[in-house]
């Protein structure tokens, strides 16, 4: 339910800057179930603030997403290049644009998160193992889905799943 609020906001701001009132009778819900929403999508940086031009009254509208038509010519180290970090980074990055572009990115009811969070050695090393457990399952589970769709007329659907876990730098 909270990931459909969210998907129904952010499919409305994809079609233009809208108010918290037009955001509100969108959701049929009570101003502050929508405010709640709204603070946490721009919490993630997905959606931000702006003035209308014809009142100046505030709206809400999706950050631009940056085009990736230079993404060949970012410079990724050589040794990311030796290990595909880079160009798994990059298909990520592209077939995430191509999910907005296409509207399919919030079409089911998939996940997309980003966590940055100051942890210790010991955490990271948990975090790892847990996703390392994780990509067993869905590799078992992919197998599975492999030899069904070999046996049946099933039309398939895209998924891409990506799953990241990195020491950053962080971010201001």
């Amino acid at each position: 339910m909270v990931q459909s609020a969210r998907a129904t906001l952010l499919n409305r701001l994809a079609q233009g800057p809208a108010t918290k009132d037009q955001l509100t009778e969108i959701l049929g819900g009570s101003r502050e179930r929508t405010f709640y929403h709204l603070a946490v999508l721009r919490d993630l940086g997905v959606i931000q603030t702006g003035r209308s031009p014809s009142d100046d009254t505030q709206v809400y509208e999706l950050v631009p997403v940056p085009s990736l038509s230079g993404l060949e010519e970012i410079d990724i180290p050589h040794v990311v290049q030796e290990v595909g970090s880079g160009l798994t980074l990059k298909r990520i990055l592209s077939e995430g644009v191509a999910a907005l572009r296409a509207k399919t990115l919030d079409a089911r009811d998939g996940h997309l998160m980003c966590i940055a969070e100051n942890v210790d050695e010991r955490a990271f090393e948990e975090v790892n193992n847990i996703l390392d457990d994780a990509l067993e399952r869905i590799d078992d589970a992919l197998a599975r889905n492999r030899r069904r769709l070999a046996a049946s007329q099933t039309k398939p659907i895209r998924m891409t799943l990506s799953i990241a876990n990195f020491e950053s730098p962080g971010i201001a």
